[in-house]
């Protein structure tokens, strides 16, 4: 460690990553978000961002960023009344914005149907052969899936976190 007069200033970071948080040289990102019980409600028919579309980055011509979910977790903070579904095969599902394909699914039965508080996580989250229109510079999205209506009376909130690396395609 540095002393007052001498700072200390070492050659790498204190992570010990030159560029901050990484994995293997790819670089760990997260976004967390708390939805209302009026957007868990609307959730089947309005999507929510949970991490906006990346813009192309300009180096030496353009680079597409290809973003990959590696953990979803969900925790459901109950409040007074628990959330009705419209069927066991309601979930929570994480898609690239936009598309229709799951990258991560949270079952909502035995989640937002209970009288207490509740936390799940899935991961890693495997994403592989996809076609990089399917893929390439979009951001995440969450859903909720299955039979409609989907969650009803509730009024408890719903916290989601997500892990996701991102990779540069030349």
């Amino acid at each position: 460690m540095g002393t007052a007069d001498q700072p200390f200033n070492p050659p790498y970071s204190l992570t010990q990553f030159p560029n901050g948080s990484s994995s293997m040289g790819i670089p760990a990102m997260g976004a967390q978000l708390t939805l209302t019980s009026a957007q868990l409600k609307a959730l089947q028919t309005t999507a929510i961002v949970l991490f906006p579309t990346p813009s192309t980055v300009q180096i030496d011509g353009t680079v597409n960023l290809v973003l990959f979910p590696k953990r979803l977790s969900v925790e459901y903070k109950f409040v007074t009344t628990a959330y009705t579904l419209g069927n066991a095969d309601n979930a929570f599902q994480l898609e690239y914005i936009g598309k229709a394909v799951a990258l991560a699914t949270v079952p909502a039965a035995g989640l937002v149907d209970q009288v207490a508080s509740r936390f799940i996580t899935v991961g890693p989250v495997a994403v592989g052969n996809e076609a990089l229109t399917a893929c390439a510079n979009l951001g995440f999205e969450l859903k909720l899936v299955g039979t409609t209506p989907a969650l009803t009376l509730g009024d408890g909130t719903v916290n989601v976190s997500l892990e996701f690396s991102a990779m540069a395609l030349t």
